[in-house]
């Protein structure tokens, strides 16, 4: 019965262990409530952009982009491919900052990720995308192919 237990135990320590490893090399797990979840975007669209009556609802916004989306799965439940997204060209890589959600192209493909890491390095500034629903991060994104900033959600 002892080495019952002792077994017991020490399966109990490797799988905590296992867990551990596999939430810090992850950066967490969506859905459980260990994980914090996606830093926000920064505020684009103020108050006093937005004139809402009982009849329609205005945004003023300069030269808006809009998107449809397919199903890659990759950023629900923020986005499926039922919604559609408002979206603004950044005019600087000061304008994009972590926790922005933006459309860039990559290898002739328009994804949409979050931004969870910015650096620089010998090429200037970078961003480290990863969808909400993905485990691992995308490469590099360079200023250059982002397309728009998500700034609204239409569902």
């Amino acid at each position: 019965m002892k080495l019952k237990i002792k077994i017991f135990f020490l399966g109990f320590l490797l799988a905590i262990n296992a867990f551990a490893l596999f939430y810090i090399f992850t950066g967490g797990i969506t859905g459980f409530a260990v994980n914090n979840g996606p830093i926000s975007p920064h505020d684009i669209i103020y108050a006093e952009d937005i004139i809402a009556n009982n009849a329609s609802v205005t945004i003023f916004i300069d030269n808006p982009i809009l998107s449809r989306y397919e199903s890659t799965g990759s950023m629900i439940p923020l986005i499926s491919e039922t919604a559609t997204g408002v979206g603004v060209k950044p005019s600087s890589e000061k304008d994009v900052r972590v926790g922005d959600v933006v459309s860039f192209v990559e290898k002739g493909k328009l994804i949409v990720h979050r931004i969870v890491e910015t650096g620089i390095d010998s090429e200037g500034t970078y961003f480290i995308t990863k969808g909400d629903n993905n485990f691992g991060s995308d490469s590099k994104v360079r200023y250059w192919q982002i397309e728009s900033i998500l700034v609204a959600i239409i569902y």
